[in-house]
């Protein structure tokens, strides 16, 4: 039986006008990553390691990748007691504009209170979506209650420009945020009691704040305790296309694909079977990944293939990402490219980006001769 303490709420929002078009019809959470995992997945192993029975999903959107992808929860073990479950609250932005422009005064965040009273426990932790990294949350229980904070939050150290910034003292509690300290990064974590969180909620009702959690923690935390946790697994937020690959590509280097899939915490993904790759002979794969139950006839370097790709004879795929159920056709030629799920690039075809400036391919298009983006 589960010794928890804590239940999670997960917040699957932010930008993603920067990750268009693969963020059209999916939350950045769900994005397809490594070959056979989503970026959900490692902050729910995280929670599964720590023995998390509860979890709230709050999407902005239909949230169906999302539906589809974690179904029940029992690949991470939320299915596994009778108060424990895995609960997703949809359309989060249509809930806000109703809000803001048609003035309810009904209570905004029912359901988050709802969630954690049903969830019975002491703590909540509270993460984003567009981070991939693990955390130890049973090690940042021991150091909230070593710090007697009212909130802890994780940081890592670096400048990295699309997450908040930190100012922490000599003590390591919090003292500003988005000050002029560049080096200290929030990595959307934070972690605090349930009481102090309708505590939060109070405050924003009475302000008309209607935001996710987290926004809503980074409102009012200057007015308690806030000690910071400092992070040093791998950690790389996924804020743009840039981001994307580059982060994809780094998992081709042996050190970091160990940093990430080899540490203490197992990263948990729905199960799915296949039969193993053919590569046809002669093909030369020089420093790729390529998942099962893919066809591969024709060339790949330094590239990522997800499940079930089919490369025929004479094509070359170099510095590029290609997802499941994708086809590359006779002859054709791909550099640093994204091919989205389900698409068909034609015999023949040449498809070249740059480092800097990726060419991305939308799901289930296909592409013959001529095509332009």
């Amino acid at each position: 039986m589960r010794e928890n303490k804590y239940c999670a709420i997960l917040n699957l929002s932010g930008v993603t006008d920067y990750l268009t078009p693969l963020t059209n019809h999916r939350p950045v959470a769900s994005l397809p990553f490594a070959g056979r995992y989503r970026i959900i997945d490692f902050m729910l192993s995280s929670m599964s390691h720590a023995n998390v029975e509860s979890a709230a999903i709050f999407i902005d959107g239909s949230g169906r990748s999302i539906y589809d992808h974690v179904r029940s929860g029992k690949e991470w073990d939320f299915d596994s007691s009778i108060k424990g479950g895995l609960f997703t609250f949809s359309q989060q932005v249509w809930k806000r504009f109703e809000y803001i422009h048609q003035e309810r005064t009904d209570d905004f965040y029912i359901d988050h209170r709802e969630f954690l009273k049903k969830s019975e426990e002491e703590y909540v932790v509270v993460v984003g979506g567009e981070i991939i990294q693990t955390v130890d949350i049973e090690a940042i229980l021991k150091h909230h209650k070593a710090k007697e904070a009212d909130i802890t939050v994780t940081y890592k150290a670096g400048n990295y420009s699309r997450l908040d910034k930190l100012e922490i003292d000599e003590q390591g509690y919090v003292i500003s945020l988005n000050g002029n300290h560049k080096d200290v990064s929030l990595t959307e974590v934070y972690f605090l009691k349930v009481d102090l969180v309708n505590e939060l909620l109070d405050k924003a009702c009475a302000t008309h704040f209607y935001e996710n959690l987290s926004h809503v923690i980074k409102e009012f935390m200057f007015d308690y305790k806030v000690s910071a946790f400092e992070y040093t697994g791998f950690m790389e937020p996924i804020t743009t296309i840039q981001d994307y690959f580059d982060v994809s590509m780094k998992l081709l280097e042996l050190d970091h694909f160990n940093a990430l899939f080899n540490g203490s915490i197992p990263i948990i993904t729905k199960s799915q079977s296949g039969a193993p790759t053919y590569y046809s002979k002669d093909v030369v794969v020089r420093n790729a990944q390529i998942a099962t139950n893919a066809l591969i006839e024709g060339d790949v370097e330094n590239s990522l293939l997800f499940r079930k790709v089919i490369v025929k004879p004479g094509s070359d795929i170099k510095n590029s990402v290609v997802m499941s159920g994708c086809t590359i056709g006779e002859n054709a030629k791909l550099n640093y490219v994204i091919l989205d799920k389900g698409v068909t690039v034609d015999p023949d075809v040449t498809l070249s980006g740059t480092h800097d400036n990726v060419l991305v391919i939308p799901k289930n298009t296909r592409v013959t001769l001529g095509y332009e983006s």
